[in-house]
């Protein structure tokens, strides 16, 4: 009788206890996400903080939940839900539970925010069920964004079109992903090939169908929700995933290059961190255009590695030797120090007052 009088004592004060911590992690994340600037390490660190992180997401993502500073404006609102379905993209499938939830916040988040919403879901929804147990209130949900009229409309329908296929589509295995990368479905043919590189090097066999769908020209042109079709040219969409597919798969493979380059755009910076030191190694003049609009970021890290990754090319083109001098002499010692090795590998040497003033040899 004892021990159950004290359990019954201890109970309040865990469950106070538990309330408290999952109010710390909350404010932890809140301070995060509405840091200005993000910094990428933190948020980075805050998708992989514990199995709670989804759900401190979740309730972040509803003002009312989150409290949000007396002072916020619209755009600060904006801005963190934007940086949570960021962190819930580089969280991944793990925060799939929160698919339902998530669904039906579509039914109030703005037009604006539906796009990034709708791919933030596909990313991370369930896929173990033909069709998921979300696929009504997903369609459902989506409804509202589909009428035509202003310039967000395609970008809404693509995404409502997106997660109503994968929502229906099963691919249970390689050779079903396989199968998918042939499928009538432009839709089914991109998520084939994101399935495909979650798998990672088990899915080598699936080399060869990735490369064809990278290279083909001629996928299908139309794409279908109840009530609702989308004719569009879907190749560059396909190519695309199919590209990261072979790069997450293959990664030393001389035909991972063009993944690399999209990846330099993933919403996860250790995959862009990991993509901008893969074409530094492979010194992939295909990449060069792309990693110099990384050197206008706001990630010093990925700016670094930017820098050095231009420096390996064999043979830079003009306009990012002129970056990379601009570097070279600015304000930023640790930037600056990099841009001058990558100079050097260039064969160009700032020498003496020269760093400052862009005085250079040749060698």
């Amino acid at each position: 009788m004892l021990g159950r009088l004290a359990v019954a004592l201890l109970l309040p004060a865990a469950v106070i206890g538990a309330q408290e911590e999952t109010q710390l992690r909350l404010q932890d994340a809140l301070e995060i996400l509405d840091a200005d600037p993000l910094d990428p390490r933190e948020l980075v660190r805050l998708a992989r903080r514990s199995e709670s992180t989804p759900a401190v997401l979740l309730q972040a993502f509803d003002a009312a939940a989150a409290e949000a500073p007396a002072d916020a404006d619209e755009a600060v609102t904006d801005r963190r839900r934007e940086r949570i379905l960021q962190c819930l993209r580089i969280v991944g499938p793990t925060a799939a539970p929160l698919s339902g939830e998530l669904i039906e916040r579509l039914r109030s988040v703005k037009p604006a925010e539906a796009p990034l919403l709708l791919q933030t879901i596909a990313e991370i929804a369930p896929f173990d069920e033909e069709p998921s147990r979300h696929l009504d209130a997903a369609v459902a949900a989506s409804k509202p964004f589909l009428t035509p009229g202003d310039q967000g409309f395609i970008d809404r329908l693509r995404g409502s079109i997106r997660l109503y296929v994968r929502l229906r589509t099963a691919l249970p295995d390689v050779e079903s992903c396989i199968e998918g990368l042939a499928d009538d479905d432009p839709f089914v043919r991109e998520f084939a090939a994101e399935q495909l590189g979650r798998r990672g090097p088990s899915a080598r066999e699936a080399l060869p169908a990735l490369e064809r769908t990278r290279v083909e020209r001629e996928h299908p042109r139309q794409a279908r929700l109840p009530n609702h079709s989308l004719s569009s040219n879907f190749d560059e969409m396909i190519q695309e995933a199919a590209a990261v597919a072979i790069a997450r798969i293959a990664p030393h493979d001389p035909r991972a290059i063009p993944g690399f380059v999209v990846l330099l755009e993933s919403p996860d910076p250790r995959e862009q961190i990991d993509a901008v030191m893969s074409l530094g190694r492979a010194r992939a003049a295909a990449g060069e255009q792309a990693l110099r609009r990384l050197l206008k970021g706001s990630d010093q890290r990925l700016r670094a590695e930017a820098i050095t990754a231009l420096g390996m090319l064999e043979s830079p083109v003009p306009a990012t030797l002129h970056d990379l001098r601009n570097i070279a002499t600015g304000d930023d010692p640790a930037l600056a120090a990099r841009a001058r090795a990558a100079l050097r590998s260039a064969g160009i040497e700032l020498r003496g007052a020269g760093a400052q003033k862009g005085t250079e040899t040749k060698r």
